[in-house]
C-alpha cells in the first residue's frame, strides 16, 4: 500500500504530505482483493490505478476545501436520493430527472475529479478524461454499453464519491471478496456518507444547484447512514420482481467483474446476491422513514417503463420541485430519444448462477407482496 500512497502524493504534487484517510479500509480492500478475487496482471494494474486516483481525490479536496472554506458551508438539505437493487431502472429513471432544469446531477466527469478547479480549460480537459475512461471501458467491455451507459456528460452513479472511502459495496460487484463485504457490513458508514457530503458540496461550489438528484443501489443497504448526514433528504426506492432482477443484477456482476480482470464465477456470484437481495429487501416496508425527517417514495420498475412521465411527475412533487410545462417538455423529449429495447430473451437465466425460481419465491413472498412485484 505505501508505493500507492508514494504514487498518489507526486501525482498529486502532494509535497505537504497531507494526511490521507479511510487507510484503514483500503488495507482491508487489498488484502480481500489478494487473498480472494484471482485478478489477472489487467486487473491488478487497473486496481492500483484506481487506489491511486482515489488518493488522489482525497489530496486535492484537502487542497481546495483548505482554501475554500465556505465549501464545507454549502447547504446540502434537497437531496433526492435513488436507490434500489441493481437493474431496477435505478439509471433510467435517474437520466430522465437529470432533464429537470431545476434538478441538478452531477455529470459522470464531475463524479470522477470531484475536487476539480473552475477553470474552464480544466473542465474541458476532465470531460475529454471522462469520455476516454467510457471508451476504454467499453473496449474491455462491450456487453456492459446495453447494461449501464456512460457517458461524460450525462449523470453517474455517486458510488464513484463513497468508492474515494474504500468503504463502497461497489468493490464487491467488481471482485469477489468475501470477507471485505462481510466486513462492510459491519461498519457504521456514517463517516464515509459524511466524506460524500463534502464531495457533493466541492462540486456544487464549482457549479450550484439547489434541488440535487443522486443515485445508487448501494445506498440501499445504509439508508440509516444516509439520513445521518442528509437528513432532510428524499429516497426514492425501486422494486422488481426478485427473481427477474436478481437474474440481471449477477449477470451484470459477471460482465463487470471481466471488465475488471476478475475470475468470475457465477455460482459465487449467484450466492452472493441471493444473501445479499436478503439483507436489503426482506425488512423493507412501504413508506420506511430514516430518521425523523428522510421521506421515502417506493415506485415499481414496471410503472415507471410504463408510464415514465407519470412517475418523474411523482417524483417531481415528492421532491417538492414544480414540473413546469417546459420541464416536462424536455422530459418527454428525452424519453422520445431513447433506443428502443432490444427484443428476445436475456440470454442468461436463475440457473446459470446457481439459483431456483422457488428458493426465490420461499425468501421473497413477503417482499413481492409488501410492493406488489
Amino acid at each position: 500500500m505505501d508505493d500507492l500512497v508514494t504514487r498518489a502524493r507526486e501525482a498529486a504534487g502532494d509535497d505537504d504530505r497531507r494526511p490521507l484517510r479511510f487507510l484503514p479500509a483500503l488495507r482491508r480492500l487489498l488484502d480481500a482483493v489478494e487473498s480472494e478475487a484471482d485478478l489477472n496482471p489487467f486487473g491488478r494494474q487497473a486496481l492500483h490505478d484506481f487506489v491511486v486516483a482515489q488518493l488522489v481525490t482525497q489530496i486535492e479536496t484537502s487542497r481546495l476545501v483548505q482554501a475554500n472554506p465556505e465549501i464545507e458551508r454549502i447547504p446540502v438539505e434537497n437531496v433526492v436520493v435513488i436507490t434500489g437493487m441493481p437493474r431496477t431502472g435505478t439509471t433510467a429513471l435517474h437520466n430522465l430527472l437529470a432533464e429537470h432544469p431545476d434538478l441538478r446531477a452531477p455529470r459522470l466527469w464531475e463524479m470522477l475529479a470531484p475536487a476539480a478547479s473552475t477553470d474552464p480549460a480544466s473542465e474541458e480537459r476532465l470531460i475529454r478524461t471522462a469520455s476516454r475512461y467510457v471508451e476504454q471501458y467499453y473496449s474491455v467491455a462491450p456487453a456492459f454499453r446495453d447494461l449501464h451507459p456512460l457517458d461524460a456528460l450525462r449523470p453517474d452513479e455517486c458510488h464513484r464519491l463513497t468508492a474515494t472511502t474504500f468503504s463502497s459495496s461497489i468493490f464487491a460487484q467488481r471482485y469477489h471478496v468475501p470477507s471485505y463485504l462481510a466486513w462492510l457490513d459491519e461498519q457504521d458508514l456514517r463517516e464515509t456518507y459524511e466524506y460524500h457530503r463534502t464531495l457533493l458540496r466541492c462540486m456544487l461550489w464549482r457549479r450550484p444547484g439547489q434541488h440535487v438528484v443522486l443515485k445508487c443501489p448501494s445506498h440501499l443497504w445504509h439508508l440509516e447512514a444516509l439520513a445521518a448526514v442528509y437528513p432532510q433528504a428524499r429516497i426514492v426506492r425501486l422494486h422488481r420482481d426478485p427473481a427477474t432482477n436478481l437474474a440481471s443484477a449477477c449477470n451484470l456482476t459477471a460482465v463487470v467483474r471481466g471488465a475488471n480482470g476478475a475470475r468470475a464465477d457465477r455460482h459465487a456470484i449467484g450466492s452472493q446476491w441471493f444473501t445479499y437481495a436478503r439483507q436489503g429487501l426482506s425488512g423493507l416496508r412501504q413508506g420506511d422513514r430514516y430518521g425523523p425527517a428522510a421521506h421515502t417514495l417506493d415506485v415499481r420498475q414496471r410503472d415507471l417503463r410504463a408510464d415514465p412521465l407519470r412517475v418523474a411527475a411523482r417524483v417531481c412533487e415528492f421532491a417538492g420541485v414544480a414540473l413546469s410545462r417546459e420541464a416536462g417538455a424536455r422530459l418527454a423529449r428525452h424519453l422520445s430519444e431513447q433506443a428502443p429495447e432490444r427484443s428476445g430473451g436475456p440470454g442468461y437465466s436463475l440457473a446459470d448462477f446457481g439459483l431456483d425460481q422457488s428458493r426465490i419465491d420461499r425468501q421473497f413472498g413477503g417482499y413481492r407482496a409488501e410492493f406488489n412485484v
